[in-house]
């Protein structure tokens, strides 16, 4: 049998729910072979979306604390994961593998945000990006609270469009960053929005309107 174009194959959600179903099958059997010492963290998988394991080499367990129905995005679960081994297993050092642009703004912002993280890498290809550098370089480039400069870059990348917000018309990341990173001090209430609460208040809309006429 031809083995299928990969793009092409993995976009059929038919045969992405059948490759998941596959792993998880696999995984689970075959969890024996795994190396001493070795934790490997399953989630999203078709069999059980909402729940999320923890294999070694003694079998399969369930994770309350990532065990979730409504989250369904896989970019953001990669850094509750991290999270979780930082938090659990003392780990200090964490290598994403990724190409998505959305993944590498949220390293950047997360770099800075997990407690006991030093370090957090994302390989692409051959290459390795230190995320924790660049948090760091921004906070030296502009001036800023590392944690502000992150939480900026995060919130302009959003708005200016990702995998689920279209982008300015005419406009490109860059002017919207270098308006974000010279006014961030202005931006608060779209820099802290979601910390507490996911209400979309007048100040909040303010904010964010008086940062696209900036950028326009």
């Amino acid at each position: 049998m031809a083995i299928p174009q990969w793009k092409s194959f993995i976009t059929n959600d038919s045969n992405k729910a059948a490759l998941q179903s596959y792993l998880a099958v696999s995984l689970e059997k075959h969890t024996k072979e795994l190396p001493r010492g070795f934790k490997l963290i399953v989630a999203g998988l078709a069999s059980d979306p909402g729940k999320t394991f923890l294999l070694t080499a003694a079998g399969s367990s369930e994770i309350p604390d990532l065990s979730c129905t409504d989250h369904e995005e896989a970019d953001t679960r990669i850094f509750a994961h991290i999270s979780y081994f930082v938090n659990q297993y003392g780990c200090q050092r964490a290598v994403i593998q990724a190409t998505d642009t959305d993944i590498f703004i949220m390293a950047i912002y997360y770099s800075v945000r997990i407690p006991g993280l030093r370090e957090l890498w994302m390989q692409k290809g051959c290459s390795y990006i230190a995320c924790h550098i660049i948090a760091n370089l921004l906070d030296e480039m502009f001036t800023l609270p590392v944690t502000l400069a992150s939480s900026a870059l995060l919130c302009v990348h959003i708005i200016s469009s990702c995998d689920t917000v279209s982008y300015v018309f005419g406009k490109g990341k860059k002017k919207s960053f270098k308006v974000a990173m010279a006014n961030a001090a202005d931006l608060t209430e779209m820099t802290k929005f979601g910390d507490d609460t996911h209400d979309v208040t007048e100040a909040v809309t303010d904010v964010c309107g008086n940062f696209f006429e900036a950028v326009w």
